[in-house]
Formats: structure tokens, C-alpha cells, sequence
């Protein structure tokens, strides 16, 4: 599931002014109200945007402060940075500037961070939401007197000095805060108000004096909210060289009626007024325009009235590169600019994939692209191909918005089934535990077969056939390998009441016609690892003969009983000795030699000819078992002989049972035994 980090947006009352007969600086509100969120698992308190408004409303009117809220989604985590980075530009030591937000916050009551949470940031995701580190440094930079009111709780960092109002004034780049620790209650006076931003809203109202001192206001905020239980919190930000100092405002309404006492007196002194006019509009609109480093407007913007002489015309917006030029009017003059913006090229983003499986492969579709993690990619929509061995390979859609860096967090689903370049079929062995060996009271079971608990601890595929006649043609037309048997003397090959050893006989001729399809013998351990080791080169897999662990648990497929299917085995379940006798079990037909693999019935698991056919080597050194509970035991780290398990064509059938074990020299060579393979993922 794509997240930003939200910035402990500041109620920043920014209060700068240099209050003279000759010049007063200009008045600024930022005011955020967020109650609602693209994502839906966040919900604001209700009363964000009332509240923004209706300070909106006593801010305007009575200080005459120039005004822009934010609101649903112009109140995304960017934007609301822009923003307040833009007044670090604008704003002189004259001016003051007021921020507000409402919505949701969220604090860290052990590291002391707080955030405020944007429009457009994801729940629990804490680097789309906004805090206060990011936050105090864009305030350092901004020279006006500053007052900041939040509806969140302060992080641990802000300090508490005393207000000293010997200090106030414009020019001093104090910066105040008053927060409401957090509580978004509503006012059960207004309801559609919260009791904090009624409380703030009632206090500005009430001010009746010329000069209004920040401190005295929110002194009002505390006794308003306090009467409905909540008492907010007001503090000094270490931020500013002067901590202690108070913010002044100017009351408009009793400016006036101060003046209206002497307005002829005051009509007689007035100059005579000298204005010229401009019109500004831009390709494209809504840019935002500087006039002598001050914040106008966003185009186009028609007939304002400016001093006559020269003046410094500034354009800018997201993805265009600034326009600047000095424009001279004369008095009455009036003058229009059309200007065009030149078009940046977009900000690359990047795109960083955390796949699991690790080794997994990554691709874009229908791009000339390599991927790489942290690609850099042009903003736009993309898809990519995931894929891994073992797993299902799919295709998702990315977007790269402009200059962002993306992070995103898939996986793949395995398969059950594998089959590889040379039609082997696997099937995934899922991890597990089992009893390894035969129970003490099993009929004809030896003393090497003890029971002990064994657990296996990773999935692995194991072939559902032997390997054939027609897989081993393959290996040696590839490689020209020559077979042990071949070089030495040739096989043993069993011929009804003895084991006969001759040149003749070999993989080609194991004593009775084959077709590709049966499984291939007269082959060694060696031989069988050389097989392994050419196939994993060939096709970059991890090949090998399947532990004596893993055959049985493979074989036994979750039953305890003498065999894969039960307490008996049949000739239409297994190829071998099906004329021998056990208990009461059926005979059936022995048919002296092998044949064709995955003919019969499989075992639960899909395994065929897991009982008879051919014996199978598996990687053990043979040695007496060790008991103690195991974890993927890979038996004796040295032997003289090698561990062989199943049973073949010409095995009786109490030699076939799951617990039964055999064993043979490294270099043995014999027409009943073969092997299959296990991969491992």
C-alpha cells in the first residue's frame, strides 16, 4: 500500500510590523483547515475548516489581514510547505504573518516528535506527514514576528520563557506559540466550532484596544476555554534572538475613530495622491506574482494601483522557470504585461522495489529500461514484470509523480508445480515434521530403522518420475559422460538367482529391452552427481540427490504405515517382487523388470514409483541412525557406503516398506537402481 510525512503544521501568527505614522507593514494569515482525507482510514475532528474561517472572518476585518486558506485537498503536505517557505521570501521584518491549522495531529510521547497530518498523507505512515524539525527550520528563516496556535500538542523541544513586552514590537523576529495539547473537542457553545478555535476566535473578537498585545490574547483563549475544560498552552520558541518579547497588533476599527475626531484637519494635510496602473496575466495562469519582493497574487491580476517610478515584476510557479523584469510607470499611466513562462523539464523521481524472494527479477514492460534499484525515471506511469523461480510471476502498474522518490513492497506466491527446460516435473514439498524410521512392533523391520523425530525446515521440489533412459540421452549427447560401468567392466545386472557382471551390460543394455520413457540404471552415485551438476549448470539451478530425510518424509507423504498407501502395497500401486507374501496383503503380478515411469498410482504427495521400479540413491553416508531429534539431517559426514531407499522391480515386498534402508558402494552399478532429483528453491 504510497505515503508523505506530515509536518507539525504551525498556527503561525506572524506579527511583524513596525507600527509608525510613516509606514506599517502588511498583515498575513495562513490559515488550514483539514477535516477530511484522501485516505479514508484518517478522520479529521469536523470543525477544521469552521475554525480557519471564521478567524478568517475577525482576522480580516478588525486587523485588516490579507488572507489565503487551505483547505481539502490545497491542503496537501507540499503545498502547505511551499507556502510557508514562499514567506520566507515576501515578508520583511515589517510585515506579520498568522499560520493556522486544524486537523488531524499525532504526537510521540517517548522521543517528544509531533506531527500534523496533511490532506493527502497515509495513515500511519509518519514520512507523509509534516513535524516540527522541518517546520522550525523554515521558521528560522522567515524575519517577521511569528505566532504560531495549533490544535496539536507541542513536541518536547519548545521552550517556555516569560513574555517580556519591554521587547515587542516589529523588526524583532519573535516567534509565539499557542497550542491546544492535542484536544479537538467540539464547543458546546458553537458546535460548529471546536472549543479551542471558538475560544481564540471569541478572544480576537473582544479586543478593543489600539494596540493589541498577542501575550493579552491568548491570556483571553485560556479564560474562554477554560469555562468548557481545556486549557491551552502558551510558550516562547527558542528560535529568534529576542525569546522573551511580546507581538503587538493594530486594531483597525479604533484607528478609524481615532482619525474621524480632526478628519477636516486631517483632509486639509493629505498630498495629493500619485498612482499609476498595472495589468499582469501569464501563460499559463494562475502564477504567482512578486512586486518588489511582496506577494501580489496569483494571475492574472488587473489594474493595481502602485506608486509611479520603477518596480521589480517577479513570476513564478511549479514546473516553469521564474520570469523577472523591471517595469517603470509614470503617473496615471496604465500598462498591461502578457508574459509567458518557460516550461522546465520535469524532475525525475525514482522507484526502489523491496521483492520478496530476494533473488526475485525485476523488469519493465514495453520500456528500453534496465531496472535497478534506485532507478531515476522520467514522472509518469509504468509497468513492471516480477518474477523469481519457484514463484508466480506478475505484473503490476507504478506511477512516478515528479521529482519523488517511490518505495514500494511486494511479494510473489510460490508454486506448487515446477517443470523444468527439460520436461522434469516437480512438486513443492512444503516444510514440516515427521517420525522417521519404523515402530518397534512393524513386521519385518530391521534394527537400523529406529524411530526419531525429524524436522524439515525449508519447502523443496522433488522430481514426480525417476530420471529416464531418455533424460540420461540427453546428458551424455550434451556432454559425451561416459557411465562407471562403462569404463569399468560394465554393471551387475540380476538374472533371476544371481547378480552376473559383464562388459555388455550397461545403461544401454541393463539385461532387458528400455524405451525413453523407463527409468534409466545401471548407474552410480557418481554418476548420478554428475548428472546433478550438469543440469544445475545448464539451467542455473541448485540440483542435487534428495537426503535420506527427505526421500522418506517425501515417500511417506504424511502416513505411518508400512507403506505410502496403507499396510499393503499393490502391483497397480508399485513395480516390484508383487508375487512375494506379507500377513494377508494380495499378490499381484511381478513383472521382473522395470517400466515405464508415472504409469501407476502416485502417492498422496503426486510422487510416482516412489515404492518399486528402481532403488534410489540419496546423499547419506549409510550409518546406524542417530535417534535425537533432528533438523534437516544430512546423515554421517563420512562412510564407506551411500544410502539407497525405495525398493525396485525385482525387491520383495517387505524390503519395499517406507522405513526399509539399503546400502551400496559409491562405485556400484546396477540394473535396479536409478535416482530422481530434489531442487531446492
Amino acid at each position: 500500500m504510497k505515503k508523505l510525512n506530515l509536518l507539525l503544521i504551525i498556527f503561525i501568527f506572524f506579527m511583524g510590523l513596525f507600527v509608525s505614522e510613516v509606514y506599517a507593514g502588511r498583515y498575513h494569515a495562513l490559515l488550514i483547515g483539514v477535516d477530511n482525507y484522501s485516505d479514508s482510514m484518517l478522520k479529521g475532528p469536523g470543525t477544521a475548516v469552521n475554525d480557519a474561517k471564521g478567524l478568517a472572518s475577525v482576522l480580516g476585518e478588525k486587523f485588516g489581514f490579507e488572507i489565503e486558506i487551505l483547505t481539502a485537498e490545497k491542503a496537501a503536505g507540499r503545498d502547505i510547505i511551499n507556502k510557508i517557505e514562499s514567506y520566507s521570501k515576501i515578508l520583511s521584518k515589517e510585515d506579520t504573518l498568522f499560520i493556522f491549522f486544524s486537523g488531524k495531529t499525532e504526537t510521540d510521547p517517548l522521543y517528544g516528535h509531533a506531527w500534523w497530518i496533511p490532506y493527502d498523507a497515509f495513515y500511519g505512515d509518519t514520512l507523509t506527514y509534516i513535524d516540527y524539525t522541518k517546520a522550525s527550520g523554515i521558521l528560522k528563516n522567515i524575519k517577521a514576528d511569528t505566532f504560531i496556535a495549533t490544535n496539536s500538542a507541542l513536541p518536547k523541544d519548545y521552550s517556555s520563557w516569560s513574555v517580556d513586552k519591554e521587547k515587542t514590537g516589529a523588526g524583532n523576529g519573535i516567534k509565539l506559540i499557542l497550542s491546544s495539547s492535542g484536544d479537538q473537542s467540539v464547543s458546546s457553545v458553537d458546535p460548529k466550532y471546536s472549543v479551542f478555535g471558538f475560544a481564540l476566535i471569541q478572544a480576537l473578537k473582544s479586543a478593543d484596544k489600539k494596540e493589541v498585545f498577542i501575550s493579552s490574547i491568548c491570556e483571553l483563549t485560556k479564560k474562554n476555554a477554560s469555562s468548557q475544560g481545556l486549557i491551552p498552552e502558551f510558550k516562547v520558541l527558542g528560535l529568534s534572538p529576542v525569546k522573551q518579547g511580546d507581538i503587538k497588533l493594530s486594531n483597525l476599527h479604533v484607528k478609524k475613530e481615532a482619525k474621524e475626531e480632526s478628519t477636516e484637519k486631517k483632509i486639509q494635510k493629505e498630498p495629493e495622491k500619485k498612482e499609476a496602473f498595472l495589468t499582469v496575466t501569464s501563460e499559463p495562469g494562475n502564477s504567482e506574482l512578486f512586486i518588489n519582493t511582496k506577494l501580489i497574487g496569483k494571475t492574472p491580476v488587473e489594474k493595481l494601483i502602485l506608486k509611479p517610478g520603477t518596480h521589480n515584476i517577479e513570476l513564478l510557479r511549479r514546473g516553469y522557470k521564474d520570469k523577472k523584469l523591471s517595469i517603470t510607470l509614470s503617473q496615471d499611466e496604465e500598462k498591461t504585461l502578457d508574459l509567458t513562462l518557460e516550461k522546465l523539464p520535469p524532475k525525475k523521481g525514482s522507484l526502489i522495489v523491496n521483492l520478496n524472494p530476494e533473488n526475485g527479477i525485476i523488469k519493465f514492460k514495453n520500456k528500453n529500461i534496465e531496472f535497478s534499484n534506485k532507478t531515476m525515471l522520467e514522472p509518469g506511469k509504468y509497468e513492471l514484470l516480477l518474477s523469481a523461480p519457484f514463484y508466480l510471476s506478475r505484473t503490476i502498474a507504478v506511477e512516478i509523480p515528479e521529482g519523488e522518490n517511490i518505495t514500494i513492497t511486494e511479494k510473489l506466491l510460490p508454486v506448487d508445480k515446477f517443470t523444468n527446460s527439460v520436461s522434469q516435473n516437480f512438486v513443492r514439498i512444503k516444510k514440516g515434521e515427521f517420525i522417521m524410521g519404523s515402530p518397534d512392533q512393524e513386521f519385518r523391520r530391521d534394527p537400523d530403522e529406529s524411530q526419531h523425530k525429524v524436522f524439515i525446515s525449508k519447502d523443496f521440489f522433488i522430481m514426480t518420475k525417476e530420471v529416464t533412459v531418455g533424460d540420461w540421452k540427453q546428458f551424455t549427447s550434451e556432454t559425451g559422460y561416459k557411465t562407471e560401468a562403462e569404463n569399468n567392466g560394465g554393471a551387475l545386472v540380476w538374472i533371476g538367482y544371481k547378480w552376473d557382471k559383464s562388459w555388455k551390460y550397461n545403461w544401454k543394455n541393463p539385461g532387458f529391452d528400455q524405451n525413453d520413457n523407463e527409468p534409466v540404471t545401471c548407474i552410480t552415485y557418481n554418476d548420478a552427481l554428475n548428472y546433478c551438476e550438469w543440469l544445475s549448470q545448464k539451467e542455473g539451478l541448485k540440483y542435487k540427490l534428495p537426503t535420506e530425510a527427505q526421500w522418506e518424509y517425501s515417500c511417506r507423504a504424511g502416513t505411518e504405515t508400512e507403506f505410502a498407501y496403507g499396510q499393503c502395497l499393490l502391483d497397480n500401486q508399485a513395480n516390484f517382487a508383487a508375487n512375494s507374501r506379507r500377513g494377508d496383503c494380495p499378490e499381484g503380478k511381478n513383472r521382473n523388470r522395470t517400466i515405464e515411469t508415472g504409469i501407476l498410482e502416485p502417492n498422496q504427495w503426486g510422487l510416482f514409483d516412489i515404492h518399486g521400479n528402481v532403488l534410489e540413491w540419496c546423499s547419506d553416508f549409510y550409518a546406524p541412525y542417530d535417534i535425537s531429534d533432528s533438523t534437516d539431517p544430512n546423515g554421517p559426514v563420512t562412510g564407506e557406503t551411500k544410502v539407497v531407499r525405495g525398493c525396485s522391480w525385482e525387491t520383495d515386498i517387505n524390503n519395499c516398506r517406507s522405513g526399509n534402508r539399503f546400502s551400496e558402494s559409491m562405485n556400484s552399478a546396477k540394473n535396479n537402481t536409478g535416482f530422481r532429483l530434489v531442487l531446492i528453491p
